[in-house]
């Protein structure tokens, strides 16, 4: 499981799986640089922008960060924020490529098989595209890949404060990436690993107190006004995130709304479960060892308190397996899984057009047209 890593193996099934997430990276670009051109997303980048201008809030301090960089550089935050998001995109996706092809066998191909792994989810659902659970999920991909030395561990480190300070998904992140510095032993590390959880997790326990206290702005006007001071658009930031976390009814009864009136609401469940179906018949197709499944377990049981509280179960979905898959992917990189061919082809063809059929959508239901948008 931790042994040294394996040779690279350029198969076929693979390179099928790498050319998928190329293709999501190019649509996920494309869809960050429309809303630009337009003005911005009122949730692909309005939530970035949240600020401290209608006092404290959940956050706030990350927007109010952006605004400063964007002051002190004279940038545009539009500009900067959508920089941001194409390049935490990039880093992400092609480490997921690169990991890909670092793969013993074939049968890999299951980890990014999934409707609901992030670049196929994102693809079929732009209100999901480009959201902060980006730094979370790069944070743990840089743990999982092999190589490099303790700068890369600092960097994720750094990766996961900065995230939950700018939103508490990122904090729910958190135990898949104390889980992954267990999974995956760094031995130069090996001396230092409770000090790094613990000067990592601080922060992070502080942003989680300081949104749990803060979860709603004395005014969502002012946040807004801060925007249009600096020539953002109103209409096309203020309308979305900024507005919601004002709304004194989000939570709870919003869910419970939203599962009423979805058309596909009852295909949930069964969907949830054909979801995760080719990540965990990977993990099902070896013995499973105690410390794999703890992790998977401290990986993505967290992320199930968001589903009573708040919408967008289509994110939810997309970054439990996500998390799952790059555990898979990082094992596999060392050898974890072995070299040998499990699935037959025919197995794998369904799950490839299970991946471009159908998906789960940003709010609770699901789709019928999956990665096959790219197209339509």
């Amino acid at each position: 499981m931790t042994g040294a890593d394996i040779r690279p193996r350029r198969d076929g099934w693979l390179l099928v799986a790498a050319a998928l997430v190329a293709a999501g990276l190019f649509r996920q670009i494309f869809i960050l640089t429309a809303a630009h051109s337009v003005g911005g997303n009122a949730w692909m980048q309005g939530d970035w922008l949240i600020n401290l201008a209608g006092g404290p809030v959940r956050r706030g301090l990350f927007g109010t960060a952006i605004l400063g960089l964007a002051d002190a550089t004279g940038l545009s935050a539009l500009d900067l924020v959508v920089a941001i998001q194409v390049g935490l995109s990039v880093l992400l996706f092609g480490g997921v490529i690169l990991l890909l092809l670092k793969q013993p066998g074939p049968d890999m191909v299951l980890a990014v098989l999934s409707p609901g792994i992030f670049f196929i989810a994102w693809v079929i659902d732009p209100a999901s595209t480009g959201r902060k659970e980006l730094f979370g999920l790069l944070s743990l991909l840089m743990i999982a890949f092999p190589g490099g030395g303790a700068w890369r561990i600092g960097i994720s480190a750094a990766l996961i404060v900065i995230g939950a300070i700018g939103h508490e998904i990122n904090v729910l992140i958190m135990p898949a990436w104390i889980a992954a510095l267990f999974l995956f032993p760094r031995p130069e590390i090996d001396r230092w690993r409770g000090m790094i959880i613990a000067a990592t997790g601080l922060p992070v326990a502080l942003s989680a107190l300081y949104a749990a206290l803060n979860p709603q702005p004395e005014s969502n006007l002012s946040i807004c006004l801060a925007l249009t001071e600096r020539g953002l658009s109103r209409s096309n930031l203020c309308g979305g995130a900024i507005e919601w976390l004002a709304l004194p009814d989000n939570g709870p009864a919003s869910v419970a709304t939203a599962l009423s009136e979805s058309a596909t609401a009852a295909l949930v469940p069964l969907a949830w479960l054909l979801f995760v179906v080719p990540v965990a018949r990977l993990f099902l197709s070896i013995p499973l060892r105690r410390p794999v499944l703890l992790s998977l377990l401290a990986g993505v049981l967290p992320v199930l308190l968001l589903y009573p509280i708040a919408l967008d179960w289509g994110r939810w979905i997309a970054i439990q397996t996500t998390i799952a898959a790059i555990f898979a992917l990082g094992l596999g990189a060392r050898g974890y899984f072995g070299a040998a061919r499990r699935f037959p082809t025919l197995e794998l063809l369904i799950w490839l057009a299970c991946a471009l059929a159908w998906g789960p959508r940003h709010l609770p239901g699901v789709t019928v047209e999956g990665f096959l948008s790219l197209f339509l």
